[in-house]
């Protein structure tokens, strides 16, 4: 599974609703002051048909 963060407060250019499934992005957003907008969801890994 992956980790994708969803916006519940805007911050940035980001709104509420939007999905970040870039991993730098995540990493990045985790460690500074919007952690606490966000919350993870875990996603299933896209293996294609």
């Amino acid at each position: 599974m992956q980790v994708h963060l969803v916006v519940v407060k805007p911050f940035a250019a980001l709104t509420r609703g939007d999905i970040v499934t870039d991993p730098d992005r995540i990493a990045e957003i985790l460690k500074g002051q919007h952690a606490s907008m966000v919350v993870r969801v875990a996603a299933p890994a896209n293996k294609g048909v």
